[in-house]
């Protein structure tokens, strides 16, 4: 039991420790932003995404590395649109914390939930089996 939970304990230090990468684009088609992506640095702990539909039905997406801060505020986003040569008929956004999760083109983010889960659900099982 006790390597049970020192593995439990590991994985979740070694998740949390490692530097996430996401996605980086800025206003461009998904095709566009899936072609770079890039480690965020130190407290960009989270992966930012968002999607515009533009009146002619076309999407353009702005996807970065984002903290705490900038995600607790990611509805603002869609207020601080300043282009006024575009007209946004919808905008989503949202942050997400697994390493490339803001790839999805609708905001179908992938979070921790399932890391912790499977940190604690895998040392679990392996007792089980023993």
């Amino acid at each position: 039991m006790k390597f049970c939970l020192a593995i439990a304990v590991l994985s979740v230090v070694l998740y949390e420790g490692l530097a996430i990468n996401c996605y980086i684009c800025v206003n461009q088609r998904i095709d566009e932003c899936l072609k770079s992506n890039q480690t965020c640095g130190k407290g960009m702990d989270k992966c930012f995404s968002m999607q515009k539909e533009a009146l002619d039905g076309g999407y353009r997406y702005t996807k970065q590395c984002a903290d705490e801060w900038y995600c607790e505020r990611t509805d603002a986003a869609c207020d601080d649109l300043d282009e006024p040569e575009y007209s946004y008929m919808e905008c989503n956004v949202g942050c997400c914390t697994s390493h490339l999760c803001n790839g999805a083109e609708g905001g179908l983010f992938i979070t921790t939930s399932l890391w912790m889960a499977l940190a604690i659900l895998v040392p679990v099982a392996i007792y089980q089996l023993h």
